[in-house]
C-alpha cells in the first residue's frame, strides 16, 4: 500500500479552455489513489461497506456504463425496473413475506438508510394528519402544510397537535434529520430507556407510551432498532409492539406502525434468525408482525457497491400519501398492469430521479450468491465475531460492553481514563503500517433519556464517561484480521498504562 500524500491538481474553477482526455483520466486516478475505496491490499479491515462483491461491482457498472437507468421512466428502462422489484421481493420473502402476497414488490432502493427513514417518515406523518384532521377540519396537510393544518385546529380546539415518535436512545442519528425535514422537531421524539444489556426496558417502554397518551398526544410512528450502529444491539421489536398494542388498545388510541430500522444487520438478521449455527441471543423480525410496516435495510453496508439502501413496505397502499402525481405534467411512466406501482415509483419518492444501476448490482449479489452463500457467509461473520469477543473477555485491557448479537463488538479499557479510547481510535486509524479500522463512540455507554443528554451538553467533551470502542466485522475479513487487530489493541493500551 502506497502512504499517502497523492498529489494531483486542485482545480476549483472551470478551465477557460478544456484540458486533454489524457490530462483528465490522469488526475483522476491520481485522486482515485488517494480515496483508498478498495481496502483487498492484504492489510485487513474491519470498515464495513468499502470492498463490494466483485460480480455486484460488475453489474453495477453494467448499469452505468450501457443505459444509465434513471427509474423516474420505467417504460424507458423496464429492465432495471423488473430488477428493482426481484430485488425487493427476494429481501421480502427473508422476512416473511408470502410468494403470493401482492405487496410483495412493494418498497424500493434508495441512497441509504437515512433516506429510507425519511421516506417512512414523510408517508407516515401525511397518512397520520390526513386520517385524523383533513375531512373534520376542511384541511390537507399536503396543500395547507404543518402551519397551515395547525391554524385550522387551533381555532377549533384550541390546541395544536404533538404526535410523537417512539425510540429507543439508541436510535440512530438520522432520527434527527427525519423529525426535522418532517416539520416535528426533535422534541417530538419520545425515547426510552434500555436496561443493563442494552436491551429494551420494559418498565421504561410502557411509562413512556402511557405519558404520551396522558399528556393527550398521539403515536405518530414506533422506530424500532435491529442492529445499531456501535454495539449490533438487536431488540425484540414483537416484545414492543404487543406493549404499545395492549396500552394503545386499553386506553382507546389507534395504534400506531412500527418500521424497523435493520439497515446494517438486514441480511445478518434474516440469515440468521433461524440458523442452527447461531448460538447468539437473535428476535425475530418479520412482516408475519401484523403492526410493522416497513423495514430498512442497507445493501452498501453488505457486500454490494454504495450508494445503496432499500427500504421494504408491507403495502403500496403507503405511498398514495406522498404521491404528487397531479403535480407532474410532464413524467408518463405507466407500464402495463404495473400502472399503480410504477406511477408511485416516479411520483411518490423523495428522489424523483433514481439511478437504477443498483438494482443490477443487488440482484446479481441475491442471485449468484443464493441463500447457501450469503446464510455461509455471514455464519463465518459469526464465528470472528465470537473469536473477537473471546479476546476481548480474556483480555486484561478490555472488557465487552454488550454481549454481541450480530456482526458489531463493542469494548471499552478497564479501569482507564475514558477520554484513553479515542487516543487508541486515533492512533490506529491513521496509521499507514496496517490499515485496520476500529470505531469510537461517544455514547456507547448511554441506556437512559438522561444519559442521553448529558452527552449533547457541550461541558461533555471534556469527560467522556461513556465513550468506547467498536468493530464491524464484514465478508472480507478472515482471521488474520483478528490477530492483527488484537496486537494492535494490546499495544496501544500497554502504551496507555
Amino acid at each position: 500500500m502506497k502512504e499517502r500524500p497523492i498529489n494531483y491538481d486542485r482545480i476549483f474553477e472551470i478551465p477557460q479552455k478544456g484540458e486533454s482526455e489524457k490530462y483528465v483520466l490522469e488526475q483522476v486516478r491520481l485522486s482515485a489513489k488517494d480515496t483508498l475505496a478498495d481496502y483487498s491490499t492484504g492489510h485487513p479491515s474491519t470498515k464495513p461497506g468499502t470492498n463490494p462483491d466483485p460480480l455486484s461491482q460488475r453489474a453495477r457498472n453494467i448499469g452505468e456504463d450501457l443505459s444509465n437507468p434513471n427509474l423516474i421512466d420505467q417504460g424507458m428502462f423496464r429492465g432495471a425496473y423488473n430488477r428493482e422489484k426481484e430485488a425487493v421481493s427476494m429481501t421480502a420473502r427473508m422476512f416473511g413475506k408470502e410468494a403470493d402476497d401482492s405487496n410483495l414488490d412493494a418498497g424500493f432502493l434508495l441512497s441509504g438508510g437515512t433516506e429510507s427513514l425519511n421516506q417512512a417518515l414523510w408517508m407516515i406523518r401525511n397518512k397520520f394528519f390526513s386520517q385524523s384532521y383533513n375531512d373534520a377540519y376542511d384541511a390537507d396537510i399536503r396543500t395547507d402544510g404543518l402551519l397551515g393544518l395547525a391554524k385550522k385546529i387551533v381555532e377549533k380546539e384550541g390546541k395544536i397537535p404533538n404526535p410523537r415518535i417512539l425510540s429507543p436512545v439508541n436510535y440512530h442519528f438520522s432520527i434527527n434529520k427525519g423529525v426535522d425535514l418532517a416539520g416535528l422537531g426533535v422534541n417530538s421524539i419520545a425515547y426510552y430507556d434500555l436496561d443493563k444489556n442494552f436491551d429494551v426496558d420494559e418498565a421504561s417502554l410502557e411509562n413512556t407510551i402511557r405519558e404520551i397518551y396522558d399528556d393527550g398526544d398521539n403515536i405518530l410512528v414506533n422506530l424500532a432498532v435491529a442492529g445499531d450502529t456501535p454495539r449490533g444491539k438487536v431488540h425484540d421489536v414483537n416484545l414492543i409492539t404487543k406493549k404499545i398494542r395492549e396500552v394503545s388498545t386499553e386506553l382507546g388510541k389507534d395504534v400506531p406502525p412500527t418500521f424497523v430500522d435493520a439497515a446494517g444487520a438486514y441480511l445478518f438478521i434474516a440469515t440468521m434468525q433461524d440458523n442452527s449455527a447461531y448460538d447468539g441471543v437473535l428476535p425475530n423480525i418479520s412482516f408475519e408482525n401484523k403492526d410493522i410496516e416497513g423495514i430498512i435495510g442497507d445493501p452498501h453496508k453488505q457486500e454490494m457497491p454504495y450508494s445503496c439502501g432499500m427500504l421494504l413496505l408491507k403495502d403500496w397502499d403507503l405511498l398514495k400519501y406522498t404521491d404528487t402525481e397531479n403535480f407532474s405534467s410532464y413524467l408518463d411512466v405507466l407500464v402495463d398492469n404495473e400502472q399503480k406501482k410504477a406511477g408511485l415509483h416516479a411520483t411518490a419518492m423523495i428522489p424523483t430521479s433514481r439511478s437504477g444501476a443498483n438494482a443490477f448490482a443487488v440482484w446479481a449479489y441475491h442471485v449468484n450468491q443464493g441463500l447457501e452463500g450469503i446464510r455461509s457467509k455471514k455464519e463465518n461473520i459469526w464465528g470472528l465475531v465470537k473469536e473477537f469477543a473471546n479476546y476481548v473477555d480474556t483480555s486484561p485491557h478490555y472488557d465487552l460492553v454488550s454481549e454481541p448479537q450480530t456482526q458489531v463488538v463493542s469494548f471499552r479499557l478497564k479501569d482507564s481514563n475514558p477520554n484513553n479510547h479515542k487516543s487508541i481510535y486515533e492512533t490506529i486509524k491513521h496509521d499507514p503500517s496496517d490499515f485496520l479500522h476500529i470505531s469510537h463512540d461517544t455514547g456507547l455507554l448511554v441506556r437512559t433519556k438522561e444519559e442521553l443528554g448529558q452527552t449533547r451538553q457541550k461541558t461533555y467533551k471534556k469527560d467522556m464517561i461513556y465513550s468506547g470502542l467498536f468493530t464491524t466485522f464484514t465478508e472480507h475479513n478472515n482471521g488474520g484480521t483478528i490477530g492483527l487487530l488484537t496486537k494492535r489493541l494490546d499495544k496501544e493500551a500497554k502504551r496507555l498504562r
